[in-house]
């Protein structure tokens, strides 16, 4: 059984089915979609949140605006609307909804700049968090928590110097994902989230917005493993949906350039 956000955070999924809800039907603007947002998250909320995604509370604060907290209740509205989530099986759809809410717990606002290592450092998050969620550490391996540990400074580590920013050092990547694996097992659901979170910033699925470092299609199936491409496409899908929830034209032609570049990374991974 697949611990769920429901059994964490009971009041979150009526709020975005009634986002969603209005949102189809016209009802919400941009500016009422963040207005409920802040509302929906009293200080109350953000604590219970916080107990359930350590660093919630300092991704919600960051940027002064609560922007990336508003794009996250963004993208779980692209989700709860996006057909291929519709058409999942339910163990995937519960593992989206936690990919969603981790993907951008550790990112960091700043004005004029973006965050291009915030997917490493938010899977690091996602995999301290995960255990006491009920999702389990391999067994019969030894030190589990030092395991952990060892891997989230591993990924942590993970940055190299390009320019005037830092980006993802891919070359990495490998021995990232063999301690994914070593301390939650194979393309377990810790894994899996673990690694779609850890991965949502290396795919270039739209040529509007790069990313810093994507992988090469050589590198692709070195990384990327079968069950994890699904999982990865959806949240990009959904991650793009939110940006442009009252842009539907541009909605439109970005689903479907994601949507080409996937049919690629599934020929590649094979």
């Amino acid at each position: 059984m697949i611990p769920t956000v429901e059994s964490f955070l009971p009041d979150l999924e009526p709020f975005i089915t009634g986002l969603a809800g209005d949102h189809i039907s016209g009802a919400l603007t941009w500016e009422a979609l963040a207005d409920r947002v802040r509302a929906f998250f009293t200080p109350e909320r953000l604590e219970r949140t916080e107990s359930v995604i350590p660093g919630w509370r300092q991704m919600a604060a960051s940027g002064g605006r609560q922007e990336t907290l508003i794009h996250v209740m963004s993208v779980l509205v692209a989700l709860a609307q996006c057909p291929e989530y519709r058409q999942a099986a339910p163990e995937s759809q519960a593992l989206l909804k936690w990919i969603v809410l981790f993907h951008d717990v550790a990112k960091i606002i700043r004005p004029g700049q973006r965050d291009p290592t915030h997917a490493f450092r938010s899977a690091v998050v996602t995999g301290g968090a995960l255990p006491a969620l009920g999702f389990p550490l391999v067994d019969g391996a030894g030190d589990g928590p030092g395991r952990l540990n060892r891997w989230a400074d591993l990924t942590a580590a993970a940055v190299i110097q390009r320019g005037d920013e830092l980006i993802q050092d891919n070359r990495r990547l490998p021995g990232i994902l063999a301690g994914i694996a070593q301390v939650f097992g194979q393309d377990t659901p810790a894994a899996l989230i673990i690694t779609t979170v850890l991965l949502h910033m290396s795919i270039n699925n739209l040529t509007d917005w790069p990313q810093a470092a994507p992988l090469s299609d050589t590198e692709i199936p070195q990384v990327i493993r079968a069950p994890v491409v699904p999982l990865l496409e959806i949240m990009m899908l959904a991650d793009s949906d939110a940006w442009h929830l009252f842009e539907p034209d541009v909605r439109v032609r970005y689903r479907a350039e994601t949507r080409a570049v996937f049919r690629r990374v599934r020929a590649l991974v094979g």
